[in-house]
């Protein structure tokens, strides 16, 4: 199925030209409003951080098992052949912190943080699936579980010991029969780095941990544990400096052990031994252990994992491995170059294997012989920290975004290049050639060890693929900004970008002073640059914008370090000339250029979104929207109007500001999580907004669109079709499509138009409205009986008399079931109305006539327009659906969330079929 703007847009156009102003819907049932706004995620790859030094176990079988997260909480178990993968937690922002821990089937149990919340978690695996549940939330404003460790008792019962930030304490969580119960160990006033917990044979906690007194200089490593009467604390190493790691194991008479980092190369465990606290030294290949992790095995005797620094350079930290045995410690050697936690884990014969974060992959390594044996788990990917989008000719979203990729909608998915920048993107801008092709600028910076180098270049993709252009580069001397571009008609680029450098540029003079706004042009000779400006010093180049005007040349919008003065300027035949916007001062500015070729300006400052105006009189300023706003972008609508989106850092939102004849409006697009920073925002030809933006909270790359009003048509059926599930007799019409693209995903996890979509027709006669549906679901799912929506159902709702008024006798919800089942809302259809439903592969097909006399008013009438909503429920794995995609928001059974459906005129084209003879209208 292919998704459209356009084709949305056509029906719009169509039913605003013949329809009745529609009278305000009034809410009937106190439920949230429907979102103006469709989030869509653009490219979300797993974002993960390190393991704790429990994130790995190994069941009975000696498979490994890794409870990891930081976007989502995931769970990978290797099989013997093969790893699988699981989502345990697809909220935003949990999973980092996760502790895991194997009951005596086998079965999983975590523990873990959710971030966007501040509260500690917990999951658990049975016979019917995942659970997951809040533990604790810390109450109003509390922040709880930054630091987890578990452990389950013989009977299954889960025991955390988690970071209580709001009191500076660590507190305790019991698993019963009853619930969760919750109690603080010791006192409050610490500030709790790492924490780790073990189980004995009697189901008692230990628990040690690193605590530093606020109220002294005291940074102790404490012991904890739980009995008959309540929790007994103690301190097993006193003063022992700053410990960023420890962890606790119980021998096999229930004796602890603790690993924490002593000094230089040496770690030391602290052994309780039934009287005292026994403290053994032991040196490692490289200086500094950290990321410990220890396990005993069988024999008695105890295994570590760590980190070490081999040299003082960032590339030298290797994972090393210790055991002791009779003989004293010996050392396995080092295989891994990064730095992070280690989690240890000991075979049935005491074979260690070892997880940890190797850069950006999830490593697990195993002794084999006298030689370690690694393999990757995962990925952890970042997408979006930078975005530049643009609309092609068909109206369809292009996204430049960091790391250096463009993403591109063609209709029913995403597709995806890369253009290999040269390091690591700083700042980027895109913009389309006249057939398509994406062009990018863009700043960059790369280091390794002392070595630095920063550029700015200009990339073009055509059928032969990728050209880069390198346009300014240099060491550590240099700072380049983030780039503005343009294409003239021609599609040559011009690029602006502010450029410190207290060096000669390659093959040009030294600017004097050495910051200057610098402009980059390609003509038929090659590329020439030029100074704009010497707006005065900056450690940071700040932000620049750049139009061209209808002869091409181009203007520069900037703020000079001196004095924060907002700039804009032009060049003609006669050079630059340069004026100031405001001289109170102002950043994050964005550029565009009205029909008439006069410039228009968003951005920051003094507290308040601003918007800008150049006409003969020159410059005027207005007051958007009130607050500390970040990173504008500006586009401008048919009638001139503007449309900014921001950054709210204070809030971490993406906002929306736009100006119609009655003012300004504003309102909150996204507020899930961190969300907002390189926001980029574009129009469609229909005035549609979108942007693009980085969720810093799961480290996506997302799209925004606003939704136009939804409005579908329904043609005159000149022979009524056969209500038997058959679609060949119905002409090709304009349908309403129903997908993750143009409708709510309510279950966020329909990951595209095969798991499930639909694209719905309508035909009328005098007597009846017809309905047909083509559903694409890759996984047919109905085992829930009378709880339908549980199970892949398609839902119609009808205001029949367009009055706004829910519950009347016009207003219907069908609930079209797949096993055949089919409802009016809680009770049955009404025999005159007939239904038929066909299974297909990859889907099924619907029809639904409706009397006239069921939706108020008959005979039907050209010109009618009948309140629409359709819902798409999808289950593919049995018991609670997935997803939930309403066309008009929520599929409730209330006028007021519907939206339009036209009653074509006989005769017109669009009724006989031809759906691009729509526009004729």
């Amino acid at each position: 199925m292919v998704k459209s703007f356009t084709r949305l847009m056509l029906v719009i156009v169509l039913v605003g030209a013949v329809m009745s102003q529609r009278a305000p819907r009034v809410a009937a049932e106190p439920l949230p409003p429907t979102p103006a706004w469709q989030i869509t995620c653009v490219d979300c790859p797993k974002l993960f951080g390190e393991l704790t030094d429990r994130g790995l176990r190994l069941d009975a079988a000696g498979h490994p098992h890794i409870a990891y997260g930081g976007d989502h909480l995931y769970y990978a178990t290797h099989d013997g052949s093969a790893w699988r993968y699981e989502t345990v937690d697809a909220a935003s922002a949990v999973g980092s912190a996760a502790s895991l821990a194997l009951d005596a089937a086998g079965r999983p149990a975590i523990s873990y943080y959710d971030a966007l919340n501040q509260d500690l978690k917990f999951a658990y695996r049975d016979g019917s699936g995942w659970h997951t549940q809040t533990v604790d939330s810390g109450g109003p404003g509390g922040d709880v579980g930054m630091t987890t460790a578990l452990g389950l008792d013989a009977n299954g019962r889960a025991h955390i010991a988690y970071s209580d930030g709001t009191h500076q304490s660590v507190k305790y969580a019991r698993r019963g029969t009853s619930g969760w119960q919750l109690e603080p160990i010791g006192a409050a006033n610490w500030q709790v780095a790492v924490i780790s917990l073990a189980v004995d044979s009697a189901g008692n906690p230990h628990v040690s941990y690193y605590a530093h007194y606020l109220d002294s200089s005291g940074d102790d490593l404490v012991y904890a544990r739980r009995g008959a009467a309540g929790w007994t604390v103690e301190t097993a190493v006193a003063n022992a400096g700053y410990l960023w790691s420890c962890s606790l194991a119980l021998d096999r008479f229930d004796r602890p052990h603790i690993a924490y980092p002593a000094s230089g190369r040496q770690s030391a465990i602290a052994h309780w031994t039934g009287s005292a606290w026994q403290i053994e030294t032991m040196t490692w290949r490289g200086d500094n252990p950290a990321g410990l992790s220890l396990a005993i095995g069988a024999d008695g005797f105890p295994q570590v994992s760590a980190m070490v620094i081999m040299q003082y350079e960032p590339t030298s930290w290797i994972v090393e491995h210790q055991y002791k045995d009779a003989a004293g410690w010996h050392s396995t050697g080092g295989y891994s170059r990064r730095y992070g936690q280690t989690s240890l884990a000991l075979d049935a014969s005491g074979r260690p294997y070892v997880g940890h974060a190797e850069g950006d992959t999830l490593v697990l390594s195993s002794l084999a012989g006298a030689a370690w044996q690694s393999q990757q788990v995962d990925v952890s990917r970042n997408a979006g920290k930078l975005t530049s989008l643009a609309i092609d000719s068909s109206g369809r979203p292009v996204i430049a975004y960091w790391p250096g990729k463009i993403a591109a909608w063609t209709g029913g998915s995403w597709a995806f290049d890369d253009f290999r920048p040269s390091g690591e993107p700083t700042g980027l801008a895109l913009a389309l050639s006249s057939d398509g092709q994406p062009r990018v600028a863009y700043s960059w910076h790369w280091s390794m060890d002392i070595f630095e180098e920063n550029g700015l270049d200009f990339v073009e993709r055509s059928a032969a693929g990728w050209q880069r252009t390198a346009l300014y580069g240099g060491g550590v001397w240099v700072a380049i900004g983030a780039p503005a571009l343009a294409l003239d008609a021609a599609d040559a680029p011009q690029i602006a970008s502010g450029i410190y450098n207290e060096v000669s540029p390659p093959g040009g003079p030294p600017y004097s002073p050495p910051y200057s706004i610098v402009h980059f042009g390609r003509t038929p000779s090659g590329w020439a640059r030029a100074p704009v400006d010497e707006p005065g010093y900056s450690d940071d180049p700040p932000r620049v914008s750049l139009a061209l005007n209808q002869e091409g040349h181009p203007i520069v919008a900037y703020t000079a370090p001196s004095g924060n003065t907002l700039k804009v300027a032009s060049n003609s035949a006669s050079g630059w000339q340069i004026e100031i916007v405001d001289p109170a001062g102002g950043g994050d500015m964005s550029l565009a250029l009205d029909a008439a070729g006069r410039p228009r300006m968003s951005y920051v400052g003094a507290g308040q979104l601003k918007y800008a105006t150049r006409d003969p009189g020159g410059w005027r300023v207005v007051n958007a929207a009130a607050g500390n706003f970040a990173q504008t972008s500006l586009a401008l609508d048919a009638s001139g109007y503007a449309h900014i989106s921001a950054y709210d850092p204070a809030n971490a939102d993406l906002v929306y500001a736009w100006q119609d004849a009655a003012g300004w409006h504003v309102e909150v697009v996204d507020s899930q999580g961190a969300v907002g920073q390189g926001n980029s925002l574009a129009l469609t030809a229909a005035g549609q907004a979108l942007i693009s933006y980085y969720d810093a909270s799961n480290g996506d790359l997302k799209l925004a669109v606003r939704q136009l009003p939804k409005a579908g048509a329904a043609a005159h059926a000149n022979v009524p079709p056969t209500v038997d599930g058959d679609l060949a007799d119905w002409p090709a019409l304009p349908g309403v499509p129903v997908d993750t693209w143009n409708a709510v995903d309510h279950g966020g996890l329909i990951s595209g138009t095969d798991d499930a979509s639909a694209r719905c027709f309508h035909q009328w006669t005098a007597t009846h409205l017809y309905a047909a549906c083509r559903v694409d679901d890759d996984a047919l799912v109905a085992d829930s009986g009378a709880q339908w929506w549980k199970d892949d159902t398609l839902e119609l709702v009808y205001d029949g008399l367009n009055d706004n008024q829910s519950y009347g006798a016009d207003d219907h919800k069908y609930e079209l079931r797949i096993e055949g089942g089919f409802s009016d809302y809680t009770a049955p259809a009404h025999p005159a109305v007939a239904f038929a439903l066909r299974l297909r592969p990859g889907g099924y097909s619907m029809e639904l006539a409706i009397p006239a006399a069921q939706l108020g008013a008959s005979p039907m009438q050209a010109g009618r327009v009948i309140g629409l909503n359709i819902g798409l429920i999808d289950d593919d794995t049995g018991g609670d659906a997935e997803g939930w995609l309403g066309w008009s928001g929520n599929t409730w059974r209330r006028a007021d969330l519907c939206g339009d459906l036209l009653l074509l005129p006989p005769g017109s084209e669009a009724s006989r079929g031809y759906l691009p003879l729509i526009l004729r209208r």
